[in-house]
C-alpha cells in the first residue's frame, strides 16, 4: 500500500496533449511550475489521492529488451543520478510526446501531461522517490491554471483540473520494470495508457497471486466443474464455502493441501489440478504452489462468492452457509422442483 505522509515533491511539469487524430497540438512546457509551499500541500493529495490500489504493474517490452521502453529508459535515468533540473524536463518532454504519438483513439480528450519528482514515498514498508506521470482532460473549480497563457511561464494553480489517468513509478525491483501504480478512471479508450503509452505487464506479488487463485477457483466451482460432474447448486455452494473458509484461516496457500482440504475427492482434486494447468495457459498467469494470502484480495474477490438460487419469477435464494441445511426434491403430484431449508431463528 502506498503512503504518501511524508512525501514531498521535488519537482513539477506540465505539457499540453492534444489529440494527434484530431490533428490537435503537443505544447511543451520549458520551466517547472513554481507551485510553493502552499500550494505544495494541496497539490499532493490532488495527484496521490486515488492511488489505493494494491495492484502493481512492471515496465515491458514486445522485443524483450526492456531497456527499448522509452518510458522505463527516461526514468531509469532521472532516478539514477542526482535531480537536474534541465534533464528533467527533458524527460519530460519525451513522455509528452510520446503521449501524443500513442493518442490517435477518436474518445482520447485532449488535456495536459503532468510529471512529478517524488521524495520519501513508502510502499509496503520501503521507503523511494518516484516519478508521476498524470494525465488531465476534465476541469475543476480550485486553481487558476491557463495552459495557453504560455506554459512557460506557468506559476500558479487557482483551478485544476482531476486527474483522469495517472501512473507512479516507484524506484524499487528496477531490474524487473520498477514497481509502478497505475490508476484511470475511463477505460474506453482502447487501453492506450497501460498498453501503449506505458507498455506494463501486471506486477507478481501475494495480493495478485490471491486474486488469481479465487478468480480460478469461481470459474472451476461454475463453469468447469458441472461439465465433469453433476453438481447442484447447493454443492457449488459448499465447495465455495470451502475455498473462503481456508483463504480466510491460513496465512498461505499451499496447493496440495488447498486441494485435499476443499475438494476432498481424489476424482475432483485431479480435475481441479488440470483446470488449473489449463486456466493458467489461457490467462498467461501463473499461480504458484505457495504463497502468502492477502487479506485485501480475499475480501475484494470474495464478495462475489455468491451462489444465487433463481426460481422462476418468484423466489431468489443466497447459499452462504452450510449447504446441508438444504435439500432438493420433486412433488410428482405437482409436477414441481422444491427446496427444503432447515434453520433456527427467522429474523
Amino acid at each position: 500500500m502506498l503512503n504518501f505522509d511524508f512525501a514531498k515533491m521535488k519537482a513539477v511539469v506540465v505539457h499540453g496533449i492534444g489529440n494527434k487524430l484530431n490533428d490537435e497540438n503537443v505544447m511543451i512546457s520549458d520551466d517547472l511550475i513554481d507551485f510553493g509551499i502552499c500550494n505544495h500541500d494541496h497539490l499532493l493529495p490532488f495527484y496521490v489521492k486515488n492511488f489505493k490500489s494494491e495492484m502493481y504493474y512492471q515496465f515491458k517490452h514486445d522485443g524483450g529488451d526492456i531497456r527499448l521502453n522509452l518510458i522505463y529508459s527516461a526514468v531509469e535515468s532521472i532516478l539514477s543520478w542526482n535531480f537536474n533540473k534541465l534533464d528533467f524536463i527533458d524527460y519530460s518532454e519525451n513522455f509528452a510526446r510520446h503521449l501524443y504519438d500513442v493518442s490517435n483513439h477518436p474518445k482520447i480528450r485532449s488535456g495536459e501531461l503532468h510529471v512529478v519528482f517524488f521524495e520519501g514515498v513508502m510502499c509496503d514498508g520501503e521507503q523511494c522517490d518516484a516519478i508521476g506521470i498524470f494525465k488531465t482532460d476534465t476541469r475543476e473549480m480550485c486553481y487558476d491554471f491557463d495552459l495557453f497563457a504560455g506554459l512557460s511561464k506557468a506559476n500558479a494553480f487557482r483551478y485544476y483540473t482531476a486527474i483522469s489517468k495517472g501512473a507512479i513509478i516507484l524506484n524499487l525491483h528496477k531490474d524487473s520494470g520498477y514497481k509502478v501504480a497505475v490508476y484511470e478512471n475511463n477505460t474506453k479508450d482502447n487501453g492506450y495508457w497501460i498498453n501503449e503509452f506505458l507498455m506494463l505487464n501486471l506486477f507478481e506479488n501475494d495480493y495478485l497471486h490471491t486474486r488469481n487463485l479465487l478468480n480460478m477457483c469461481k470459474n472451476f466451482v461454475f463453469e468447469y466443474l458441472p461439465t465433469k460432474f453433476e453438481v447442484e447448486a447447493k454443492d457449488q455452494a459448499g465447495i465455495l464455502n470451502k475455498i473462503q473458509g481456508f483463504v480466510k484461516d491460513d496465512l498461505n496457500y499451499e496447493s496440495e493441501a488447498f486441494a485435499n482440504d476443499v475438494f476432498e475427492q481424489p476424482e475432483i482434486i485431479e480435475e481441479f489440478k488440470n483446470f488449473k494447468s489449463f486456466y493458467e495457459e489461457i490467462n498467461e498467469v501463473t499461480i504458484p504452489d505457495t504463497f502468502d494470502l492477502n487479506d485485501v484480495a480475499v475480501k475484494q474477490v470474495s464478495k462475489s462468492f455468491k451462489r444465487v438460487l433463481k426460481l422462476d419469477k418468484n423466489f431468489h435464494i443466497y447459499l452462504h452457509g452450510d449447504n446441508k441445511l438444504i435439500e432438493k426434491g420433486k412433488d410428482d403430484e405437482l409436477g414441481m422442483n422444491y427446496y427444503k431449508l432447515y434453520f433456527k431463528n427467522e429474523q
